[in-house]
């Protein structure tokens, strides 16, 4: 069977979950050719994405059902992608609540107007549908052909279909749990142990706190986390729920929650902003060295405090955030 009635088909791919299932789902079930494209945005994970690729990619060569559909992949340089204003229109009209559109779909969406039809991984989310669901058929009132969701031009929004019109979106009707179903059944459980989705890794291992791996978890693949993950996971919720009565810590212009530093906490990062803003401000040297040492000495009294939440979540209640401040370099 043909796709969309085209016998080879562009896929954008990163090495992660759903864009891997993408490509396995197209390979099983069409009779194409499959070229993947990785787009190198210069993101912190490239290095991840493109070890997983050349990882499940080796497989791919081995496997007799699927290695004569799939193209060996074409990595992107960003320079090739510059967004035209049309683009960057669209995207700032739907980048805040309720619909949170990422800066990568503005790369995605400039690099698809040459290469329309191009199979964009977006999933659908199981229980509640996600901020992309509602955009594409709220908006863009998304139809299907043979489960494959696209946009018409004449009917969506026209800035929705300037960011989504020349994608073809294979898995929009799959869940994560109907995909890891269909993993299991296809024998393809080792080849997506090599997969990456998260954006801040603890000691290489998925952290269970940044939005990608909580969105895992809260779908039931808990199975993809060891321990140590789903504990932080749990550690995250808590906080998400207790910040509600807390005031915001400020640093600078910028404000943090409660389980945005404890993000920062599981990854070992600060706010290199703040860092970088105090160093070019108009202070003297002695009131730099001072903002700084201030900065690093209020993460220090956070990340003893999830230190010891880690240990025990009943010392959630040892610490208040009522007050607390950051250096103001405004």
């Amino acid at each position: 069977m043909k796709y969309l009635g085209q016998d080879k088909v562009e896929i954008l791919w990163t090495g992660g979950y759903d864009s891997t299932f993408m490509l396995f789902l197209l390979a099983y079930n069409y009779n194409v050719k499959i070229q993947p494209y990785y787009l190198d945005m210069d993101r912190n994970i490239r290095d991840r994405e493109v070890k997983a690729i050349k990882k499940i990619f080796s497989f791919i060569k081995n496997d007799k059902l699927v290695r004569d559909k799939v193209l060996s992949p074409k990595f992107i340089d960003s320079k090739y992608f510059v967004t035209e204003n049309d683009v960057e229109n669209a995207f700032n009209v739907y980048k805040e609540s309720p619909y949170l559109l990422g800066s990568q779909i503005m790369y995605l969406a400039q690099f698809a107007k040459k290469h329309k039809g191009i199979c964009f991984g977006q999933q659908r989310y199981s229980s509640v549908p996600g901020h992309m669901w509602k955009l594409l058929t709220e908006l863009g009132h998304m139809e299907f052909n043979d489960k494959i969701g696209y946009l018409k031009k004449e009917k969506s929004e026209p800035f929705v279909y300037t960011l989504f019109g020349n994608f073809t979106l294979p898995i929009i009707t799959y869940s994560n749990l109907m995909m890891a179903k269909m993993i299991k059944e296809w024998g393809l459980e080792e080849v997506f142990a090599n997969v990456t989705w998260c954006y801040q890794p603890v000691h290489e291992k998925p952290c269970g706190v940044c939005y990608p791996c909580r969105i895992k978890i809260s779908q039931g693949l808990t199975y993809l986390f060891d321990d140590e993950a789903l504990k932080r996971n749990h550690v995250w919720k808590m906080l998400k729920e207790k910040e509600n009565k807390l005031d915001f810590v400020w640093s600078g212009k910028q404000a943090y929650s409660l389980s945005e530093i404890f993000e920062m906490y599981c990854c070992e990062e600060k706010d290199d902003n703040v860092i970088r803003s105090i160093k070019k401000s108009n202070s003297d040297k002695k009131t730099k060295e001072f903002l700084i040492k201030n900065y690093n000495l209020q993460f220090e009294k956070y990340y003893m405090y999830f230190e010891e939440l880690l240990k025990n979540e009943k010392n959630l209640g040892l610490f208040s955030l009522t007050g607390s401040s950051m250096p103001d370099v405004s």
